[in-house]
């Protein structure tokens, strides 16, 4: 349930800042593929941190870090 809920974040941020972008850029120029991978980037960024903050803390330290790189990577792609 934890990983939707931050899935369903992640992609909030990901439409929000995609639309903040388009709209800023409209002024500047087109909306280019390199501007919209910094935003995704951006957008793993904040994931990451929502994630490290709010975490699941139960289990060992290397059980928790395995399981978080293959959380993250399932709902970065």
């Amino acid at each position: 349930i934890f990983i939707y809920i931050l899935s369903i974040i992640y992609l909030s941020v990901s439409v929000m800042n995609t639309i903040f972008a388009k709209r800023t850029l409209n002024k500047i120029g087109n909306y280019s593929f390199v501007t919209s991978e910094t935003h995704n980037f951006i957008c793993m960024i904040m994931f990451f941190i929502v994630y490290s903050l709010f975490g699941n803390k139960k289990g060992n330290s290397k059980e928790r870090h395995r399981s978080f790189n293959l959380q993250f990577f399932a709902i970065s792609m």
